[in-house]
This record gives C-alpha cells, sequence and structure tokens, in this order.
C-alpha cells in the first residue's frame, strides 16, 4: 500500500488503488529505462477509457517518492519533464515479432533469426558443462542497460564447441577429443 499511498490521497474509498484491484501498467521504452534513475514500471488506478489514460497521473510503482508523471506514446528519443515515454501496443508486438527464439532451430535447421520464416523444430542441445545463470524471465527488474546497447540484455545460447577430427562435443579450451584422434586426422590429411 505504501507505494500507492500518494496516489490514494483524498480520493474515496471506491477511487482507490487497493489489494486485488485492477490498475493499469504501462512499459518505458527501452531508451527510458537506460536513463538515470529511468522507471521500472509506472502504474495508475484502472481507467478502460484510452484517451483518459494519456492525462490521469501515473507513478513509478518501485519509487518511494510517488511524483505524477504522464505518459506518452509519440517520440521515444524527446525526454520532457514529468513525463514518460511508454511502448504502445503496436511499439509492444513489434517487439514480440522481432524476438528471435533461440530455442529453435528454422526450416533449413539453422538457428533462428527476427527473419526465419516457416515451421519451426526444436534445437537439440548437448550438454558439455555445467555453468550457473541467472533468471532470464523477469527483464523490468533487472538493471536498465546502457543507451546505445543492441543486444538489450539478450541471452545467447552459444553453439559447443567441436574436434577439429571428429566432431564431438567438447570443452571450450580443448581443440581435440583425444591425442588419438588428433593424431589420426593428422595421418588422414597426410600432415
Amino acid at each position: 500500500m505504501e507505494p500507492f499511498k500518494r496516489l490514494n490521497e483524498g480520493k474515496r474509498r471506491g477511487e482507490q488503488v487497493w489489494p486485488w484491484n485492477f490498475l493499469c501498467i504501462a512499459h518505458p521504452t527501452p531508451l527510458e529505462r537506460a536513463r538515470a534513475g529511468g522507471l521500472t514500471c509506472p502504474v495508475a488506478a484502472f481507467e478502460r477509457d484510452p484517451n483518459k489514460r494519456r492525462t490521469m497521473p501515473w507513478q513509478d510503482r518501485g519509487s518511494r517518492d510517488a511524483e505524477s508523471l504522464r505518459i506518452r506514446t509519440d517520440d521515444p528519443t524527446a525526454f520532457r519533464d514529468g513525463t514518460v515515454s511508454v511502448l504502445s501496443y503496436g511499439d509492444y508486438f513489434e517487439q514480440y515479432r522481432r524476438h528471435p527464439e533461440a530455442k529453435s532451430l528454422g526450416p533449413d535447421g539453422s538457428p533462428c533469426h527476427p527473419w526465419t520464416r516457416g515451421v519451426l523444430s526444436p534445437r537439440h542441445i548437448e550438454a558439455i558443462r555445467l555453468l550457473r545463470i541467472g533468471k532470464e524471465s523477469n527483464r523490468l527488474a533487472e538493471d536498465p542497460l546502457p543507451v546505445g546497447d543492441e543486444s538489450e540484455g539478450a541471452i545467447e545460447y552459444l553453439e559447443p564447441r567441436r574436434c577439429r577430427g571428429c566432431g564431438t562435443s567438447i570443452g571450450e579450451k580443448r581443440r581435440w577429443c583425444s591425442e588419438r584422434c588428433q593424431k589420426r586426422t593428422s595421418r588422414q590429411n597426410g600432415t
């Protein structure tokens, strides 16, 4: 309730934000999140009318000072005091549409890209070592990205290294699966 204290001030109970109520949430653009002191999540009391949402007061869910903000979807590169550039439904859909499916292969068997078309197939993964990684799911909770970072925090699933001779999976610092395989390959190549 603390983040909504200022938002609820002077309103009747029916107009206040309470647990289990509905509320509006907006997603800041990548540039807005990268800004110094960037927002994590603008929220406001629930409103059905999309035109009223632009003019009603919003506040950052993660901020203790309940500064009132306005949202806008026009120009994500223009920073204006008291306003926050947020994704429109179209922007949100476009980001989803261009997101490559890293865990699938395209129809030709190569890793997926934003331009891959056709039926995808599952990517077969072979574990070659254990590596502790963090959660991938909650992008809004992560630290803001620096401006100009094209990766936007994308997780890369790298191809495993293969033995130069037989092609089996090996550790990242090795070149051959065994000394025997290296000698056999050298004899076959005449080196």
